[in-house]
């Protein structure tokens, strides 16, 4: 189980790492950018509301909350203007 929560956190650091770097890239060359921070954002919300279901913190739901807005706001931006 250890292993598998290790690689999982591996797993996901790899593709925030790729993400931004093509956020980074998007954004210097002009092209839509918010669709990966809506896809990030989506996955932070959904870790922080997991967590908050276990052990029921309130900054977890505060981040769960941030994060989930922020990628309602990368969606919105990104369906009216970069698509």
């Amino acid at each position: 189980m250890r292993l598998d929560n290790e690689s999982f956190i591996y797993g996901y650091l790899g593709v925030l790492i790729i993400s931004v770097l093509i956020i980074i890239w998007n954004t210097i060359h002009g092209k839509p950018y918010s669709d990966l921070s809506s896809i990030i954002c989506a996955s932070i919300a959904s870790a922080s509301f997991f967590k908050y279901k276990k052990n029921k913190r309130m900054r977890s739901l505060f981040a769960g909350l941030l994060a989930a807005s922020a990628s309602i706001a990368c969606l919105i931006l990104y369906f009216a203007f970069g698509a």
